[in-house]
C-alpha cells in the first residue's frame, strides 16, 4: 500500500481520502471518500511518463458488483485491496476522469492487464526495501486516527513517521500501538510534538540475526542487494577482488572516468563537459552493472539513455562513443572508439550475447553515430581539452560513477542517481542547488562540487561501506569539505548549501 503512505501538498491542501479500513487475514478493505476517489485511483494505478513509473507497480483492477479489487500481479497468495462502494458505473466515471487528466506513454493497468511490464519489475525489485510489514500494520489500525483533521506518513529507511493534526493524543495512540493484545508486535513507538501537529516515529529495534544472515549470503546476493541488479547479473560482475564494482580493465577505467567527467558537470557551475548535457542521464531510473571488460546499464528507458550517450553528430553524446549494434529493440551495444571499451544499455535482466559478424539485426539506429563513423573534429578537440587523470584518480571517479544508483539494504544511505532520495528523507535538500555540479582538476588533484542530492554523508558512505566500498579509500573532513584520498589521488568534495 505504498500510495496510501504518502505526503501530498501542504497541510492546507489535505482532504480526506480513506474513511474506513477493514483488515482481513488475506486482504484489506478500504472505503474512499467519493470526492477523493478519482484522484486516489489516478495516483494508485501504474503508468509511465518519459520512461519512468508512477503509481503502484503491478497493480491491476477487477470490477465487481459493488466494489473494486486492486490486486498486485505475481503475488501468491494474491495481495489484494477491496475498495467498497465502487461499482461499474462509478468506475466508469473514474476512468473518464483519468482519460481527461492523464496522458501517459503507457497505462500499465489498462494495456498490460495480465502481465507485469519490465518497467514494473524493476520498480518492484527496488521497492522491496520499504518497511512493508510496518506500513501494513499501521494501515490496518487506521481507525486510531479517525478523528484527525488530516493524517499522512513518510518512510525514512526502515522507520515510519505518522503525522496528524487535532484528533487523538499521541501518547494514547502510542500506548495502543504497543499494547500486548492489539498493538504491533515488537515495534518501538516514539511520540513527538510538531509545530503543525503531532507525530509518531515507529521503528523495529535492530535484529542481530540480520548480521549473521549477511555473513552466510553468497557474494552475488550481497552485491545485488546494494546495486539493484538481478543475482544473475551481479554474479557476472564478481571478481577475485571482492564484489567486482571497481575491478576492471584499463580501458574500462578510462571510459568510466570519462563518463564521470560528463555526468558530474552540469548547469552554470559546470566545467566545459557540461555543454554536452550528459548530466541528464541521472534523471532516468538506472541500475549499474559493472563488469571487468564491460559496463552494463539497465534502464527503464534504454532508447532514451542510449540516445543521450551516442548522439547523432560529433557535437552531441559522449565524445568517441558509437553504437556497434542493436540486437533487440531494447538493447544497445556501444563501443568507445578511443579506448575500445564496451558499454551496453538494456531494459532486460541480462542482455543476450551478439554473435553476428556484421552486427546487422534489422533494428533502426535512428541516425546515431555508428562504429563506421570516425572521430569528428569536435570530438578530437573536446577530448584533447580534458585535463589528464592519473590511474588512481580515474579509478576513484569511476567508483563514484558505478555507485550512482546504489543504496544500503539496511537503508542507512542511498545515492538515488544524484536526482532524488529513494529513502524519502529531506525533500528540501533535493531542491536546494539541484542541477549544479562541477568536477574538474588535473592528474592526482581534483575537486567535486554539487548541490541537491545526494548528501555528502551518503556519498562517503557509499564509497566506504565495508561490503561495497572502494578498498584503501581514506576520508578526511572539516566543516565545509571532505577529502577522498585513494593512494596518491585526492578528490576534494563540497556539498553546496
Amino acid at each position: 500500500m505504498d500510495w496510501v503512505h504518502q505526503q501530498r501538498g501542504s497541510t492546507a491542501d489535505r482532504v480526506q481520502v480513506v474513511t474506513t479500513v477493514r483488515p482481513y487475514p488475506h486482504l484489506i478493505g478500504l472505503s474512499i471518500a467519493d470526492e477523493s476517489l478519482n484522484a486516489f485511483l489516478a495516483e494508485a494505478l501504474p503508468r509511465q511518463y518519459d520512461g519512468e513509473l508512477y503509481g503502484g507497480a503491478g497493480v491491476r483492477v477487477r470490477v465487481e458488483r459493488d466494489h473494486l479489487v486492486l490486486q498486485v500481479l505475481g503475488t501468491n497468495p494474491p495481495a489484494q485491496a477491496r475498495v467498497y462502494g465502487v461499482g461499474a458505473r462509478r468506475w466508469g466515471e473514474a476512468v473518464e476522469f483519468m482519460s481527461d487528466h492523464q496522458h501517459p506513454e503507457v497505462n500499465f493497468w489498462k494495456d498490460h492487464r495480465r502481465e507485469i511490464h519490465p518497467v514494473e519489475e524493476t520498480a518492484l525489485r527496488r521497492r522491496s526495501l520499504r518497511p512493508h510489514d510496518l506500513m501494513s500494520a499501521v494501515l490496518r489500525r487506521y481507525a486510531l486516527w479517525q478523528g484527525a483533521n488530516w493524517c499522512d506518513s513518510t518512510v525514512t529507511g526502515e522507520d515510519l513517521h505518522v503525522r496528524w493534526s487535532k484528533g487523538p493524543d499521541r501518547f494514547e495512540t502510542a500506548s495502543v500501538l504497543t499494547h500486548p493484545a492489539c498493538g504491533i508486535p515488537g515495534v518501538k513507538v516514539i511520540p513527538e510534538e510538531l509545530s503543525i501537529g503531532q507525530q509518531l516515529h515507529l521503528t523495529y529495534p535492530p535484529r542481530p540475526e540480520r548480521a549473521a544472515r549477511r555473513q552466510r549470503e553468497a557474494p552475488e546476493d550481497v552485491r545485488a542487494s546494494f546495486t539493484g541488479e538481478t543475482v544473475r547479473s551481479a554474479a557476472l560482475g564478481l571478481s577475485g577482488f571482492g564484489l567486482g564494482l571497481d575491478s576492471c580493465s584499463a580501458s574500462q577505467r578510462e571510459l568510466r572516468a570519462l563518463l564521470a567527467l560528463h555526468v558530474f558537470n552540469a548547469g552554470t557551475l559546470g566545467a566545459p563537459p557540461a555543454r554536452r548535457c550528459l548530466d541528464a542521464l541521472t534523471c532516468y531510473d538506472l541500475i549499474m552493472s559493472p563488469r571487468h571488460d564491460e559496463l552494463v546499464i539497465f534502464a527503464t528507458a534504454p532508447d532514451n539513455v542510449a540516445g543521450r550517450l551516442v548522439g547523432s553528430s560529433p557535437s552531441s553524446g559522449l565524445p568517441g562513443l558509437r553504437i556497434e549494434c542493436r540486437p533487440a529493440g531494447d538493447i544497445f551495444r556501444l563501443v568507445h572508439l578511443p579506448t575500445g571499451a564496451r558499454l551496453t544499455i538494456s531494459r532486460r535482466d541480462e542482455p543476450p550475447s551478439c554473435d553476428a559478424a556484421e552486427h546487422e539485426h534489422g533494428w533502426d539506429t535512428r541516425g546515431w553515430l555508428t562504429v563506421k563513423d570516425p572521430l569528428g573534429q569536435q570530438e578530437i578537440t573536446d577530448l584533447a581539452a580534458l585535463p589528464p587523470r592519473s590511474p588512481e584518480m580515474a579509478e576513484l571517479l569511476g567508483a563514484i560513477l558505478v555507485r550512482v544508483a546504489t543504496r544500503d539494504p539496511a537503508q542507512r544511505w542511498a545515492i538515488g542517481t544524484w536526482f532524488h532520495d529513494p529513502l524519502g528523507r529531506d525533500r528540501e535538500q533535493e531542491r536546494s542547488g539541484s542541477g549544479l555540479r562541477r568536477l574538474w582538476g588535473a592528474n592526482d588533484h581534483w575537486e567535486l562540487e554539487w548541490g541537491g542530492y545526494p548528501s555528502a554523508d551518503d556519498l562517503v558512505l557509499s564509497l566506504t561501506d565495508p561490503e561495497i566500498g572502494l578498498r584503501k579509500l581514506h576520508v578526511a573532513a572539516d566543516d565545509r569539505h571532505t577529502e577522498l584520498r585513494f593512494h596518491r589521488a585526492v578528490l576534494r568534495t563540497t556539498h553546496l548549501p
